[in-house]
């Protein structure tokens, strides 16, 4: 008999990443913005139950589909809900990303030490569309009302507020956005010197976003080491830091302003790593 093959998570959620970004979309960008305000004023995927927001990677598979309730629930979870899936519907994908501890024994010196180690583990939610659960009478919203003078905007400066260990920020030169991994410093322009308020912000989240990538962080190698401009390395960080940041701005409410630009750059940086086997989805289901 032929041997069955193991059923590969990274794989599975590469894929599906990949197919939507060759196509020109951008798969997180569903957002349910448009709807009455609710208790939170988080617009995107959340638990039905707990209204715990998804995530990282969560974040991208559940915004892929077509649903106009933001909220989603295990099979389990329905029942407890005193609900029902509704005959055909089809389970959604979601991952769980943990850190696991491993006794390794060193060949040489006989000696076992605990090593750290990630993995994923996929599960399965159903929208809440999905059920026989009555909806709830009101949605979530992102606020995103026209910023034309370029000032501050409170969604954005949040998200920004709450990275732990941020990296430091300067605006000496206004000429250049960048981020310096031997510095951990961000320089930006000034908010006055982009042609909108949104852009500062998209192109701050992009710099933000290599800030993971130090060793004191997430430790990414392709910003730890030196690459040549189109290389392997070099597509994957952008990538990285372009998916960070679109996925920020639609969190933020922003995302109808940069989407078409994201989407462009996300395309070409893609085809540039001619689809390379991406392992290490760990980054984005850490976020």
């Amino acid at each position: 008999m032929k041997k069955q093959q193991k059923f590969d998570v990274y794989d599975f959620v590469t894929d599906l990443v990949c197919k939507k970004l060759e196509t020109g979309v951008a798969p997180w960008r569903r957002t349910w913005g448009n709807k009455a305000a609710h208790k939170t004023n988080y617009g995107g995927p959340q638990n039905y139950m707990t209204k715990k927001p998804y995530n990282g990677v969560n974040y991208v598979l559940l915004s892929c589909t077509p649903y106009e309730s933001p909220y989603f629930l295990t099979f389990k979870q329905v029942g407890e809900c005193n609900g029902c899936v509704k005959q055909g519907e089809k389970a959604l994908p979601v991952v769980y990303w943990n850190i696991n501890e491993k006794e390794v024994k060193d060949p040489k010196s006989g000696e076992t030490e605990k090593k750290k180690y990630g993995f994923l583990k996929m599960y399965y939610v159903f929208n809440l569309d999905q059920t026989t659960i009555e909806q709830p009478k009101s949605l979530p919203s992102v606020s995103n009302e026209n910023n034309q003078d370029n000032n501050s905007l409170e969604n954005c400066e949040n998200i920004i507020s709450q990275m732990p260990n941020p990296p430091k920020l300067e605006s000496k030169d206004r000429s250049k956005a960048y981020y310096s991994p031997v510095m951990d410093l961000v320089n930006m322009p000034t908010i006055m010197d982009f042609d909108s308020s949104e852009e500062y912000y998209a192109t701050y989240y992009h710099e933000l976003i290599h800030s993971t990538g130090h060793e004191k962080r997430l430790n990414r190698k392709e910003m730890n080491q030196i690459s040549n401009f189109n290389s392997q390395e070099y597509s994957k960080e952008e990538l990285t830091a372009e998916m960070g940041a679109a996925y920020l701005c639609t969190i933020s409410g922003i995302e109808n302003v940069i989407i078409d630009n994201a989407a462009a750059y996300l395309k070409g940086w893609l085809h540039k790593l001619m689809l390379f086997p991406l392992k290490n989805w760990t980054d984005y289901a850490a976020i």
